[in-house]
């Protein structure tokens, strides 16, 4: 395990062997990031009280790649890149 230490922020940062990305504040979890070789799936997990901010920009990303999301500020939707172009998601 890797562990990178900001103890001036009460940040820790660890990598290890079972490919699992953690970052805590203090002794809470904050974000578990986790990939499976097997299945070639990665996934976050926050704790109860996160949340995650969805990027509102102003120009939609030039290259996009499917699967990203965006925030319409102008119409309160969330959009999501498919292979036929930015579309509502909710």
């Amino acid at each position: 395990m890797t562990t990178i230490n900001a103890n001036t922020l009460g940040i820790n940062i660890s990598y290890d062997t079972s490919n699992t990305l953690q970052i805590q504040t203090n002794t809470s979890n904050c974000l578990l990031i986790s990939y499976d070789s097997i299945s070639n799936f990665t996934t976050a997990n926050f704790n109860s009280t996160s949340a995650i901010v969805i990027p509102t920009p102003a120009v939609l990303p030039s290259s996009p790649t499917l699967g990203m999301l965006r925030y319409d500020n102008a119409n309160a939707h969330i959009l999501v890149y498919k292979s036929t172009g930015w579309a509502i998601f909710i």
